[in-house]
């Protein structure tokens, strides 16, 4: 067994070591269930509200964040659509890069993933406006 470590020392140690990222972040993730189970409990137990209500709620925050990051990231990119980078792919895909922004999607398809920091989540193409789109079209005709 020793001479298996010895030899194999770095799978070793990268093993243990994603051990204790998966142990982390299942811990955070479970705290976080908690907190919600606990935030739900007292909403049904000392507000009265009923199950459904509670995820109505849960499900309306999340809308509302989801709208709130729509706002906040469409008025970003229009304004720095004059300066972006575009390109096409021979698979229809386009990049669409600014100074924070990047943009991937496929030509037809309704959907695009936006990228801002490290984050990125899906959004509808025809949320990111008209100066986008039009800047889209003018890009794709100077590549054919």
């Amino acid at each position: 067994m020793l001479a298996f470590l010895q030899d194999y020392w770095v799978l070793f140690l990268l093993a243990i070591v994603a051990l204790f990222i998966v142990r982390m972040i299942f811990k955070a993730v479970f705290k976080i269930a908690l907190i919600a189970a606990g935030i739900g409990l007292v909403l049904v137990f000392v507000f009265h509200f009923s199950a459904s209500d509670v995820l109505q709620k849960g499900q309306d925050a999340a809308g509302l964040i989801k709208d709130a990051s729509v706002e906040t990231v469409v008025p970003l990119l229009q304004s720095e659509m004059k300066d972006a980078d575009i390109s096409f792919q021979p698979d229809g895909t386009y990049e669409v890069k600014t100074t924070h922004v990047r943009v991937i999607g496929k030509k037809g398809e309704p959907t695009a993933t936006l990228y801002y920091g490290d984050f990125h989540f899906e959004i509808n193409v025809s949320q990111l406006g008209d100066v986008v789109q039009q800047q889209l079209e003018q890009a794709q005709a100077q590549q054919s």
